[in-house]
């Protein structure tokens, strides 16, 4: 199919909503790579055959995220690591060839310049790893930590890092810690964000929570390095450090039937997120959070 045959059913305005600069550009991407069509709100799939070979897509989708994360390992091997580490709230190995550890949704990282482990394994999928190195790469916002030494790195901006967890007499959370937290609408650049993180992550985590039980969804949460909070009128709060550095709150909302309101979900995310991660990543990483909390709590299938 011809990119202009999709180009025609979409408003032409290059809104950006979907995430591409321009229609056109949207539209190369729906016929070469498979993008979703519908990342576009107001495209026209009436009668639309987008003729496509899924293995082909998968493939080549494939060979662009595994080009990237040589890409990445390549801008990162620069980087003086023991200057890095506390930035970004990992621990460096010196004893494992200057290795960096540190957790991601409640799995272990290990990783070094000729590679990562996840969990003593290889990441199956090549995102987990695209994701990591960007991690690592944004240097929490340092702009040169390549081998000067510890004097030349930007000092840690000492911000209360602290999250929720289990208090004294308290049954099983502690007050939100004390940080600013925003969605993703309050960040720049994020109109075409905010569907996407609606569509891949909030949606699909108010299905994934309605109906469960509590208990239930603090237990499977903790497996992913949740912790519940209290200090909102929701049905439940809980605070993942997905990344060291990259707290994130899911605020649920269970379905209120009577007065016809739907489940919801809320991700929320602390201010300064942006010095460790741009907003694709971030993004990202909410979603393989949506993922990983699907794949803890539908695996049991329990309510």
């Amino acid at each position: 199919m011809n990119p202009l045959a999709v180009v025609a059913r979409t408003p032409k305005n290059n809104c950006g909503e979907c995430g591409y600069p321009t229609c056109l550009a949207f539209a190369a991407s729906v016929v070469s790579t498979g993008t979703d069509p519908e990342k576009c709100p107001y495209i026209n799939l009436e009668g639309l055959v987008i003729e496509t070979s899924g293995v082909a897509l998968e493939n080549a989708a494939e060979e662009r995220d595994l080009a990237l994360v040589e890409h990445l390992k390549g801008k990162i091997a620069d980087l003086d690591f023991a200057v890095l580490a506390p930035q970004i709230g990992a621990t460096y190995l010196a004893d494992q060839g200057g290795t960096l550890r540190f957790p991601y949704l409640g799995q272990d990282v290990l990783l070094s310049r000729l590679g990562i482990l996840l969990d003593g394994a290889d990441p199956e999928d090549p995102r987990d790893q695209i994701l990591l190195y960007n991690y690592v790469h944004s240097g929490g916002g340092i702009l040169d930590i390549r081998a000067k030494g510890a004097g030349d790195a930007r000092q840690s901006s000492g911000r209360n890092i602290a999250i929720c967890g289990q208090g004294d007499n308290k049954a099983d959370s502690v007050p939100f810690a004390r940080r600013e937290w925003i969605g993703m609408e309050s960040m720049p650049n994020s109109i075409s964000k905010v569907r996407t993180l609606a569509t891949y992550g909030e949606n699909p985590l108010a299905d994934l929570f309605s109906g469960r039980t509590r208990q239930l969804l603090i237990e499977k949460a903790a497996l992913a390095g949740g912790i519940p909070c209290s200090g909102e009128s929701t049905s439940l709060a809980i605070e993942f450090q997905v990344l060291p550095m990259i707290p994130q709150r899911i605020l649920f909302w269970e379905e209120e039937s009577e007065d016809g309101f739907p489940a919801k979900v809320k991700i929320l995310y602390d201010t300064n997120a942006l010095d460790y991660l741009d907003i694709e990543s971030l993004l990202f990483s909410s979603e393989r959070l949506a993922e990983r909390l699907r794949d803890l709590i539908s695996g049991g299938d329990q309510k």
